[in-house]
């Protein structure tokens, strides 16, 4: 908690930031330290977790973790460290992280979750340039990507997708999980057949922070994940592209035909800086659009015969897809429109001061669902500061 009061107490100092965002910091890192699991004999070994939330969830997640070390890096390294050093610890033999250690000791590891810890990595890396984390680092992403390889990438296709191990009659169910979108109207359609524009563009974030790592290292192996890299951007541009939408869509393994859903995922081509110029304009021309995603972004676009403002993954605004939707606007240099975006949902989470949510109404910004939430903690903390 010291560290954390002193960084609070640097940014007032540094004033840069106005009353409402120091508020909002305040705010959304005392959930993240709130949150933050002391439990001796923990599953996961010596480490200190940070569960998302009080009550129901009792544990440590995937990507969420990836999350609260990108944003408690910023006034608590070795906290951070830890959030990492977890998944190594219980990393699968076939290279799978799981999706969840529970604090009972059970694990959720027939199925993962979307593959953004070496992005995350890598952003922590650059506020701490620790080669020596580096160099332990490094090979369990090698085994990772060998997982997502060989378990969720066909060759002859040149993408990848979704799966799980059969578990009773949930395999279905555990595909949708390991989306982290789980009751998307995305998966109306059975997420098995699908070809994910989020988890190919995702991957390709994989493939830069691996290029970033190896000439980090110096180990000749940055020119291979670049390889990597530009083939699979390559594909997403050539058949995650639906021309009558004219917009990035999930699209069938078998038969080609896009879903013509659009969710905040039609947006993570251009988060991962693969998105052809001419594609992303249209998707700028989309966010900007209120029948679809203007102004709070929604979870499915505000058309979808699906769209409910309060119904989990169906509808409500979720930050962490919302930071990456913006971010990627912002990278393509629609900076008003991202600033609009960001404006908005920062303007909700300080208008409901009873908690920070685990998801908004994007019509009117209420919070919904668990509270406390870790991600949206982290995601508001940086939108504030990782602009």
């Amino acid at each position: 908690m010291e560290k954390r009061d002193q960084w609070l107490a640097e940014l007032e100092a540094g004033g840069a930031c106005s009353k409402r965002d120091m508020e909002l910091l305040a705010r959304a890192s005392q959930v993240l330290e709130d949150n933050v699991i002391d439990m001796p004999n923990a599953p996961w070994g010596s480490c200190t977790g940070i569960r998302p939330s009080p009550g129901p969830y009792r544990g440590v997640w995937n990507w969420d973790s990836a999350f609260h070390a990108l944003t408690v890096s910023r006034w608590d390294y070795a906290l951070a460290q830890q959030q990492f050093r977890i998944f190594f610890l219980c990393q699968g033999e076939d290279g799978l992280f799981p999706d969840v250690i529970f604090e009972d000791g059970k694990r959720m590891d027939n199925y993962s979750k979307p593959p953004v810890f070496p992005w995350a990595f890598v952003e922590v890396y650059r506020r701490h340039p620790d080669r020596s984390f580096l160099e332990e680092a490094y090979p369990y992403y090698v085994k990772n990507e060998r997982f997502w390889r060989t378990k969720r990438f066909e060759d002859a296709e040149g993408l990848f997708h979704y799966d799980a191990v059969h578990v009773d009659n949930d395999w279905l169910t555990h595909i949708k999980w390991e989306s982290g979108m789980d009751d998307s109207p995305r998966w109306d359609k059975k997420i098995q057949e699908l070809w994910p524009v989020d988890l190919n563009s995702y991957m390709v974030t994989f493939y830069d922070a691996m290029a970033f790592m190896a000439s980090e290292l110096q180990n000749g192996e940055a020119e291979g994940w670049k390889a990597k890299r530009e083939a699979l951007a390559e594909k997403i541009n050539e058949r995650l592209w639906d021309n009558t939408l004219q917009a990035y869509v999930d699209t069938d393994r078998y038969t080609g035909e896009s879903t013509g859903v659009l969710t905040p995922a039609s947006f993570a081509p251009l988060f991962a800086r693969c998105a052809d110029r001419d594609k992303a304009k249209r998707m700028a021309e989309i966010a900007a659009d209120p029948a679809f995603f203007y102004p709070g972004m929604p979870t499915v676009s505000y058309n979808d015969p699906a769209f409910d403002p309060t119904l989990f993954w169906r509808g409500p605004t979720w930050l962490n897809m919302a930071y990456f939707a913006a971010k990627g606007l912002k990278n393509y240099g629609y900076d008003e429109l991202a600033e609009s975006f960001r404006q908005t949902i920062l303007g909700w989470c300080d208008q409901d001061k009873r908690d920070i949510f685990e998801y908004y109404n994007p019509r009117t910004g209420e919070g919904l669902g668990a509270i406390h939430f870790g991600w949206s903690s982290c995601f508001i903390i940086e939108f504030i500061l990782g602009w």
